[in-house]
């Protein structure tokens, strides 16, 4: 079969070979919309700088840091940053949203009989569990994206109702801000009666004198964050529900991309049918 063969069989069947790729295209596009939309919505959020007694604390890491290692004190201080993106990621966050929301229905609403209230399958091992639901919030509906450039974290949800998206996602900054939040206030706690202990048996006025002005800047930053909302995370840009035809899944463009490749791929096999049928044997 010669190059030939082909123009000719494209000449005779042009008309075909066009309108394929257009129909396939089109239906392609009206596929997409058996699919119910899923929306997307982003909370840009900047991770807060934990707030620590710098100076003197740092001077006297290295005398009593090993002893407060062993008391589960950290006299060190620093950043939160990286603790705070961690916790927006966990699946501890992930188990306490989906219990306190009681989301599993939701998550599997395939496998919920909303007029009864219960499950539908008969057998307790088909029944979803927390895990599933775990791992379905964290495949399909969370995601956490950290700009490593900016230091500016993401937290997007995906989700078939843009309003429930928007919900969920500044309900779960709002939840890791609060557990950052009572993590710290128990961690000042724990080294305020640290160095309070230290203090009452230290010798030397000079270091207990010290110890006591440490003992009172933690008792400030554990006041300041026992108020301040914004802990862990500051919201940039919260996240909104979009409007009804700003959905992020499916994509129709590229139902319609995928529907003119598939007429493409069949009108060429069209056309070489045609061009070897025309061929005369033994040619």
């Amino acid at each position: 079969m010669s190059w030939n063969a082909l123009v000719a069989a494209l000449r005779r069947r042009a008309a075909a070979t066009i309108v394929l790729p257009l129909a396939a295209a089109a239906l392609g596009f009206s596929l997409s919309f058996l699919f119910a939309p899923k929306y997307r919505v982003e909370a840009v959020l900047l991770p807060q700088q934990a707030d620590a007694p710098q100076g003197v604390l740092g001077s006297l890491a290295g005398q009593f840091g090993g002893l407060a290692s062993l008391a589960g004190v950290d006299l060190g201080g620093g950043s939160n940053k990286v603790e705070g993106v961690a916790v927006l990621r966990s699946r501890s966050l992930a188990e306490e949203f989906i219990r306190s929301r009681n989301l599993l229905p939701v998550l599997f609403p395939e496998d919920w009989d909303a007029n009864k209230q219960h499950w539908k399958p008969m057998d307790p091992e088909d029944v979803p569990t927390l895990g599933e639901g775990i791992r379905k919030l964290d495949r399909h509906v969370r995601a956490v994206l950290e700009d490593r450039r900016t230091g500016l974290v993401t937290l997007s949800i995906t989700w078939r109702d843009a309003a429930v998206a928007a919900d969920w996602a500044n309900d779960l900054v709002r939840r890791a801000n609060v557990r950052m939040q009572a993590r710290a206030v128990q961690e000042a706690r724990r080294t305020i009666e640290f160095l309070a202990q230290k203090a009452a048996a230290e010798g030397s006025v000079s270091v207990r004198e010290a110890l006591y002005k440490i003992v009172e800047s933690q008792y400030k930053s554990m006041a300041l964050a026992s108020v301040r909302e914004d802990f862990a995370f500051r919201v940039i840009d919260p996240a909104v529900a979009p409007d009804p035809d700003d959905f992020a899944e499916p994509r129709r463009a590229v139902f319609a991309a995928a529907g003119a490749f598939v007429g493409l791929v069949l009108a060429g096999f069209m056309l070489l049918v045609e061009a070897r049928r025309r061929v005369p044997p033994g040619a």
